[in-house]
């Protein structure tokens, strides 16, 4: 068991948990072990990055730098120098066996690489961002970016009896003649593997029902094997139709095939003491929700599995490991609040009172099991342990979409031809959290922009444009801001980040697939029917969609405030807590330690 030492900080990330919706929960009695924090010591508002967006803020965090300096500064944007997406978090290149391999993009040392330095033991366990896991003393277990066997961020499938229904992640199932169910699993590289369900007599399922976690091992094609876990849920048994869900295949925990966690022997030895578990980064099936695979039913039923199992892993690591610092990172609100807003929301667009009465209190549950979480953790760690929580963002209504690719189009300053972006005649193309990239002469293979003066006048012509655009619809202003890329990220080369970004007035949101640069028969603006109804990537402004940050332990006095705490601030603070020198890289604000003997006796 843990013992009791000072000078020990236990750090729980509440991914999405928003500052209003916290405060309104906590008032109302639901949320008694975070109030109980904020009775002790400290609640406010915490200042996001700038996109807010989960692997740019949580690294942040991580860091004690901002993005220039770190090295993740979107999901997706633009490969220099080229006509497409590239990802934020990672490279991939090609490895052994025609498998994907993975370099992180991050450029500064972690807390836990700067804890390992100075000769201090510390776990990080599914931070976003965090993939591939660094080395440490300790352990890491990956976050989001960690992807699913098949190298994507999550595939599962919907089987069905109807051969007529079978199209892209809809796959055949064919019924035998004992009332067995086959089907085929898709691995890496174009492999595959039998799915075979016994019939109920032998042990199969009831409708309704979920499998434990089940093996697939998929051979490649030069011998070499890979395995892979996936649970079936069956949905209809009907006549002759049958109807049944398949998580996404993910890594197998005790043999993972890419990177998931630091040492590689944690992933095994945590499977051998608890079973499998979920191992992708972000294991809830929001796609399949999003694309009509699953209902909202077995959407929640898959996540809160995952979510209960990560919660169980925690416990067990937080209990039996001797730490220093412990971060445990949880999903639950922000995967609700991005599903179920427009239930909570009675003034959504797409609000529905029937799907109100089943998931308008989808959101409150969410911060109920964080809650929860943390009052587990808090006990298991001991009274003298500071105690930090925060999220990297909070959360909004999506009212409408804002299509800035379809936007650009209908200005002239996008073409298309078959369907295809036409770079010999687009001058601005949208990449990115709502960055926009000017086709710009000597820099892009196909540039027609000349650098100078007519660069600059674009960039100002369209900053005005976009600030003037008004929703005919609601009429409000879409765009609330339109930033420099060379301001907001001073000294990175130019064509590695976007020309223009554009933040957004909340309620609005950036159309979904626009990120990669694509062009979609969309109207530059429409209303939001979705299931991706709540949000915060916007992209919006940081002080727009700020996140929370609860702080209790010994020497902090009850109602301790900080003036404007930001997300970069709080790695410099728990270092100072550690008794470990703040590296002079790090940018946050010594929070704690401008106030010594004041907020804290350390």
């Amino acid at each position: 068991m843990v013992k009791n030492k000072p000078h020990r900080v236990l750090v729980i990330g509440a991914d999405g948990a928003d500052p209003a919706i916290t405060e309104q929960l906590m008032a109302a009695g639901q949320l008694p072990n975070l109030a109980r924090l904020r009775a002790r010591g400290l609640f406010s508002p915490l200042i996001t990055t700038f996109p807010p967006v989960s692997p740019v803020a949580w690294t942040s965090f991580l860091t004690g730098v901002g993005p220039v300096r770190h090295g993740l500064r979107d999901f997706v944007s633009k490969a220099p120098g080229a006509y497409r997406p590239t990802l934020g978090m990672f490279s991939v290149t090609a490895g052994e066996h025609g498998l994907p391999a993975y370099r992180g993009r991050r450029q500064a040392p972690t807390l836990g690489q700067i804890l390992t330095t100075a000769g201090r033991r510390s776990f990080t366990l599914r931070v976003p961002g965090d993939f591939p896991p660094s080395m440490v003393n300790g352990g890491v277990l990956a976050g989001l970016g960690m992807p699913d066997i098949a190298g994507s961020f999550g595939t599962s499938a919907f089987y069905t009896t109807e051969q007529s229904r079978v199209k892209g992640q809809i796959k055949l199932l064919r019924r035998e003649a004992n009332g067995g169910l086959r089907g085929e699993l898709e691995g890496p590289v174009h492999t595959t593997a039998p799915l075979y369900l016994p019939p109920v007599s032998q042990g199969g399922l009831e409708v309704g029902q979920w499998t434990d976690w089940l093996p697939a091992t998929f051979s490649l094609p030069d011998g070499a094997s890979v395995e892979g876990i996936y649970r079936l849920k069956l949905l209809r048994r009907d006549g002759e139709t049958v109807e049944l869900y398949r998580t996404s295949i993910q890594c197998a925990p005790h043999a993972p095939l890419y990177p998931l966690t630091s040492p590689p022997d944690l992933a095994p030895r945590l499977a051998g003491a608890l079973g499998p578990f979920a191992t992708l980064g972000q294991p809830a099936d929001q796609s399949g929700l999003q694309n009509g695979l699953i209902s909202a039913e077995t959407f929640l039923e898959s996540a809160y599995q995952a979510w209960d199992e990560q919660a169980i892993l925690t416990r067990h690591l937080l209990a039996g490991e001797e730490w220093d610092l412990f971060i445990a990172h949880y999903f639950a609100i922000d995967v609700a609040q991005h599903a179920f807003w427009r239930a909570m929301d009675s003034a959504h667009p797409a609000h529905d009172p029937d799907q109100a009465a089943r998931f308008g209190h989808e959101i409150a549950r969410a911060y109920r099991w964080v809650d929860q979480q943390v009052g587990d953790l808090v006990q298991l760690a001991g009274d003298a342990v500071t105690v930090i929580v925060l999220s990297d963002h909070g959360g909004t209504p999506v009212n409408r979409w804002f299509y800035l690719n379809s936007w650009l189009r209908e200005h002239g300053y996008l073409y298309e031809h078959k369907g295809r972006v036409d770079w010999s005649r687009t001058r601005a193309c949208g990449f990115g959290t709502g960055g926009i990239f000017l086709n710009l002469r000597d820099r892009e293979a196909r540039g027609i922009v000349a650098p100078g003066d007519e660069y600059n006048a674009l960039r100002d012509e369209l900053a005005a444009r976009l600030l003037s655009l008004t929703d005919q619809e609601s009429g409000g202003r879409v765009v609330k801001a339109v930033l420099r890329g060379q301001e907001v990220y001073p000294g990175v080369r130019p064509g590695e980040v976007p020309d223009l970004l554009l933040a957004l007035h909340p309620g609005f949101g950036l159309g979904r697939g626009e990120a990669l640069g694509r062009v979609q028969d969309k109207p530059a603006v429409e209303c939001n029917r979705s299931w991706w109804s709540g949000g915060h990537e916007g992209p919006y402004l940081p002080q727009d969609i700020p996140g929370i940050l609860l702080m209790a332990g010994p020497g902090l006095l009850p109602g301790s405030q900080f003036d404007n705490p930001r997300i970069i601030d709080i790695a410099p603070a728990i270092l100072h807590l550690l008794g470990v020198d703040v590296p002079p890289q790090m940018k946050g604000r010594p929070l704690i330690s401008a106030q010594v003997g004041q907020i804290f006796s350390v």
